[in-house]
């Protein structure tokens, strides 16, 4: 598991799938966290895009957040696989407190 405290602008957790996971499973766990954390994905980590995620609560995709949540990128989720997917939750804005990003990756 990888665990980054996002507390100020382009502070990002990032992600490399170099085996073929089956997804990864992405909490923010906020401490008085008022922003927005947005999920992005690249190929060559240089240009990053807006990367759909479900959050487990169920509902539609979602490419940002601003509360505390569990979401997972899936294949079902980005039409195409992990592999060599660069992936980041990166705080796009922060006006207070920090949020948690945790990733867990998910075994093909």
């Amino acid at each position: 598991m990888m665990i980054k405290t996002l507390k100020a602008v382009n502070d990002e957790l990032r992600f490399q799938d170099d085996v073929g996971n089956q997804g990864l499973t992405i909490q923010l766990v906020g401490a008085g966290f008022t922003g927005t954390i947005v999920f992005e994905a690249s190929v060559d980590r240089s240009v990053w895009v807006a990367c759909p995620v479900e959050p487990l609560a169920g509902g539609a995709t979602v490419t940002s957040a601003t509360a505390d949540g569990i979401f997972l990128a899936s294949p079902g989720a980005l039409g195409f696989g992990l592999q060599g997917l660069a992936f980041r939750a990166r705080a796009s804005v922060v006006t207070g407190g920090t949020m948690d990003a945790k990733f867990q990756p998910v075994a093909a």
